[in-house]
C-alpha cells in the first residue's frame, strides 16, 4: 500500500464502503419488493372472496328454502326459484373471477366441479321436487362444503392464511372461516326448528340435537367472531 498510488488507495477504500452499502440497499429493496408482492396476493385474494361468499352464503338460503318447498310448503316456492336466479347469477360473477385469478389461487378445478353439482341439484328439483329431503340435503352439504374449501383454498393460495399483522389476521379469521361456518350453523338450527314444527312433540333427542347446537352457536360461532372482531379493532392502531 505504501507503494500505490493515493487514486488507487482511494478506489480502494471506496469501494470496501459502496460495496457493503449496496448490498444493504439491495437487500433492503428485496424485502419491500416481497412485502408489495406478498399485499398483491391478499388484495387479489380479498377480491375472490367476495364473489365466493356470496355463492356459499345464497346457497344456505337456498338449501332452507328447498327444504321447506319439498316439505309441502308451495308458498316458499317463488322464493326458491328467485334465490335460485340470485346463485346463477353469483356463479356468472365467480366465474368471471375465477377466469382471472384461478389459475393462482388453485380453484379451478374445484369450482368446476361445484358449478356442475349445483346445475345437477338444480335438475333434480326441477323434475321432482316430491324427492327425499334427506337426499336433497345430502346435495346441498356437499355442495357447501366444497364451496367452503373453494375458499379455504383460495385464503391459502392467496397469502390471506399468512397474513402476519395481528389486526388483519383476526380479520380474515372471521371472514375467511368464522363466518361460513356460522351461516351454515344457523341453516342447521333453522331446518332443525322446521323438523320440530312438523312433529306432533319435542322428544329428548330433539332437545339435545338444540343443546347441543345452541352451545356450538355461541362458543364456536359467536364468541369467535366477536372475539376476532375486537381484537381487529384493538390491534388497528398498532398497524396503521
Amino acid at each position: 500500500m505504501r507503494v500505490t498510488k493515493i487514486w488507487v488507495r482511494l478506489l480502494i477504500l471506496a469501494t470496501g464502503l459502496v460495496v457493503p452499502v449496496l448490498m444493504l440497499v439491495y437487500l433492503l429493496a428485496a424485502e419491500q419488493s416481497g412485502a408489495i408482492q406478498f399485499a398483491a396476493a391478499e388484495r387479489r385474494g380479498v377480491e375472490y372472496h367476495a364473489p365466493a361468499w356470496n355463492v356459499l352464503r345464497r346457497m344456505t338460503e337456498h338449501r332452507t328454502l328447498a327444504a321447506m318447498v319439498i316439505s309441502g310448503n308451495n308458498d316458499k316456492r317463488d322464493a326458491m326459484l328467485a334465490k335460485q336466479r340470485e346463485i346463477d347469477a353469483a356463479f356468472v360473477k365467480l366465474a368471471e373471477t375465477d377466469a382471472r385469478l384461478g389459475e393462482e389461487m388453485k380453484t379451478k378445478e374445484l369450482l368446476q366441479g361445484v358449478e356442475s353439482s349445483w346445475t345437477a341439484l338444480k335438475g333434480r328439483l326441477g323434475q321432482n321436487e316430491s324427492m327425499d329431503l334427506q337426499a336433497l340435503m345430502a346435495q346441498y352439504n356437499q355442495i357447501v362444503y366444497d364451496m367452503g374449501r373453494v375458499i379455504t383454498k383460495m385464503g391459502n393460495h392467496s397469502n390471506l392464511i399468512l397474513d402476519p399483522d395481528i389486526d388483519t389476521y383476526y380479520l380474515m379469521d372471521a371472514t375467511l372461516v368464522a363466518l361460513p361456518q356460522t351461516q351454515d350453523r344457523l341453516v342447521g338450527i333453522e331446518m332443525l326448528g322446521q323438523e320440530l314444527l312438523r312433529s306432533e312433540k319435542i322428544g329428548d333427542a330433539h332437545r339435545m340435537k338444540l343443546a347441543v347446537a345452541a352451545a356450538l352457536l355461541k362458543e364456536a360461532d359467536v364468541d369467535r367472531t366477536m372475539a376476532d372482531v375486537q381484537t381487529s379493532l384493538n390491534e388497528d392502531q398498532n398497524f396503521n
